[in-house]
């Protein structure tokens, strides 16, 4: 067999097929056990995930958090104020009326 006539367009087709063919052998053996359960897709994900990320994605929650509670405290003292200010201007246009 002479190597310099080896198509290999038709050699690498044939592996392809070979990988495929494989993979589906794989993949149909692995479908008549049943679908994953969702603990084998849990640790696939967790495993993707590194240390790391997962801790900047903590950190980033928690600065969020604190935000958020610090807009809640905000809104609340800007209610009392606005609160304060319309009794205050009901209680002048009660005066303003006494006047006149």
């Amino acid at each position: 067999m002479n190597l310099a006539e080896l198509d290999l367009e038709k050699a690498a087709n044939a592996l392809m097929v070979l990988i495929l063919g494989l993979a589906a052998a794989f993949g149909w053996n692995r479908a008549k056990r049943g679908p994953a359960r969702p603990e084998e897709i849990v640790e696939v994900s967790a495993a993707l995930v590194s240390d790391r990320s997962a801790r900047e994605i903590i950190d980033a929650l928690d600065r969020n958090t604190e935000a958020l509670e610090r807009n809640s405290e905000t809104a609340e003292d800007m209610r009392d104020e606005i609160r304060d200010v319309t009794r205050s201007m009901s209680s002048l246009a009660v005066e303003l009326a006494r006047k006149r």
